[in-house]
């Protein structure tokens, strides 16, 4: 790989520079073609989740001053604690990455990253084979480059069409679906709608869809989007910016006029790509998440989208619908100074601690 002359790298610290950085962001974004490297998205995570974070965009230029990639890096303070790391990631433990035009650019652009005095935590890079290039290498700076495995997403490939998936079910999964079906019959009419919303609609959708989530387990263990002040602001900023743009998709189950199973979704660069699911616990029983699934993806196949990106972390219950997974992994750069010797100290004991309790618990 050549790398190329006369890159420069600039540091973008406030949210009215973040702005000005739109249209090159977005071009970026278009590359990677996933809507979470756009820049609405990472505008929403600085507004809603940041606000009172330093922002540490590194902004890479060429010699006739164009953006070629960008490190969408906020600096975090807790404790005496100062790290880097991807807006979002900790709040959302959504896949991230870097933006780039050519990934000849990013040696560049991990050397700026690691040249800084603080520790940096990159989660949920990809770690496909194919991606393996694009990657944090060692020789390219110095200072300890560390990977850890992480969650894997899951992928559902819809190309062939609605007829062709369902055959790729096996026998057990097709009764399952059809005994959902008529266990939701014994609650009543069971009814799929699905929504493209504008920007005056969304705010209500977001009532119900979130008042759906809280009456499951999450709102029992206090993890539901109405249970997490800021993750809710998160959620609404970003998806009145993904209703301006025509891409928000909200589905519902319903039976008998209630709602009983939500999902938040995006559907851009050819796919459906979900963010938050969910279903009311008293219907359990009729499995509304998987029938929501089902209508979900009969819905993409008669509108020619491709494939669903199923995001968060991969479920057991997901592999009866597919076997292809998205590995990622996390980063994390130890600089040569006593930060880095310290943080690297302090987690290597952690390590080893884990370790040995789960030795001890398999004894």
């Amino acid at each position: 790989m050549t790398i190329p002359s006369a890159l420069s790298t600039r540091l973008c610290a406030d949210h009215d520079s973040l702005r000005e950085l739109r249209s090159d962001w977005q071009a970026l974004a278009d590359v990677a073609r996933s809507p979470l490297l756009d820049h609405a998205w990472f505008d929403a995570c600085a507004k809603y989740l940041h606000a009172n974070d330093t922002l540490h965009v590194l902004v890479q230029y060429d010699a006739s001053n164009t953006v070629t990639a960008i490190a969408p890096l906020v600096r975090i303070e807790r404790e005496r604690r100062s790290w880097l790391e991807f807006l979002g990631s900790a709040q959302l433990y959504e896949p991230s990455g870097m933006l780039y035009r050519d990934p000849a650019t990013l040696p560049a652009l991990y050397k700026a990253v690691a040249g800084t005095r603080w520790p940096v935590q990159l989660r949920r890079l990809s770690a496909d084979p194919d991606h393996k290039s694009l990657a944090p290498q060692r020789r390219w700076q110095s200072g300890l480059w560390m990977r850890a495995m992480t969650a894997p997403t899951a992928v559902l490939d819809l190309q062939d069409g609605w007829d062709a998936f369902y055959a790729t079910l096996s026998s057990r999964r097709r009764y399952d679906h059809r005994r959902a079906q008529k266990r939701a019959a014994n609650f009543g009419t069971l009814q799929f709608q699905a929504y493209q919303p504008t920007v005056d609609e969304v705010s209500g959708l977001l009532e119900r869809a979130f008042a759906i989530e809280n009456r499951s387990w999450k709102g029992k263990q206090g993890s539901s989007v109405l249970k997490r002040p800021q993750l809710e602001s998160f959620f609404r900023g970003y998806s009145s910016a993904a209703a301006a743009e025509g891409t928000l998709r909200v589905f519902f189950l319903v039976v008998d006029e209630v709602a009983i199973s939500m999902a938040l979704c995006v559907e851009k660069y050819d796919a459906l790509w979900f963010l938050k699911i969910g279903y009311d616990d008293t219907y359990a029983k009729c499995s509304p998440g998987i029938l929501q699934l089902m209508y979900i993806i009969e819905h993409c196949c008669n509108n020619g989208t491709s494939r669903i990106e199923h995001l968060g972390s991969f479920e057991p219950w997901l592999a009866a619908w597919t076997s292809r997974v998205r590995a990622h992994a996390t980063f994390v750069h130890y600089p040569q100074n006593l930060t880095g010797a310290a943080l690297l100290l302090n987690d290597a004991v952690r390590v080893l601690r884990s370790r040995l309790t789960s030795d001890n618990q398999e004894a």
